[in-house]
């Protein structure tokens, strides 16, 4: 689904989107004005149809953001790219959604990609902001995410926004970031 809030207001060098879906928010960063955007999609179909879509959108613009779409595993494309942007500035927006059906929490990837990004920005002086779809399907996976988070940097700030959903994501802020604002 897609957010309703502005990413302009995490603008960061680069933004990672894992679970593209139609691209919807591939557009929105886009739009928004990250120079560096890259998405992950597991589904073949949906892959295709937002490649489509985003490459209409790039072709109207003056000046093109790097637009790179993935298919394939998110977590497997997650540790490929951030093994490349450790020292960058990144925004990432992680999809905790299961197309409609009712998964466990263990079968869920969202904790393992989180894993993956404490993994190479735990140490950085420069540490993402961490956006998560999907909240409010599960109380218990919602602590989960927030714990994997605060395992990164314990001063994390989070604030919950809107996308189809009032209160349905998670936006963790690092304490780099929240010092500047």
């Amino acid at each position: 689904m897609s957010i309703k809030f502005d990413l302009g207001e995490y603008l960061n060098d680069v933004f990672v989107e894992t679970g593209v879906g139609s691209g919807g928010n591939i557009l929105k960063a886009i739009r928004a004005g990250y120079p560096e955007i890259h998405g992950i999609e597991i589904s073949e179909t949906l892959y295709h149809q937002s490649h489509g879509k985003i490459a209409a959108e790039i072709q109207k613009l003056p000046r093109s953001p790097s637009v790179t779409l993935y298919c394939g595993d998110p977590v497997a494309g997650l540790e490929q790219l951030c093994a490349t942007m450790q020292h960058k500035r990144v925004t990432f927006l992680l999809d905790s959604y299961t197309d409609g059906e009712h998964l466990s929490d263990a079968d869920r990837p969202i904790i393992t990609e989180i894993s993956v990004i404490r993994r190479w920005f735990q140490d950085n002086l420069i540490q993402p902001i961490i956006m998560v779809g999907g909240l409010r399907q599960s109380a218990a996976l919602m602590t989960d995410i927030l714990n994997a988070v605060l395992d990164i940097d314990a001063d994390y700030q989070f604030r919950v926004l809107d996308d189809h959903v009032s209160r349905n994501v998670l936006v963790a802020l690092p304490p780099t970031w929240v010092q500047a604002q």
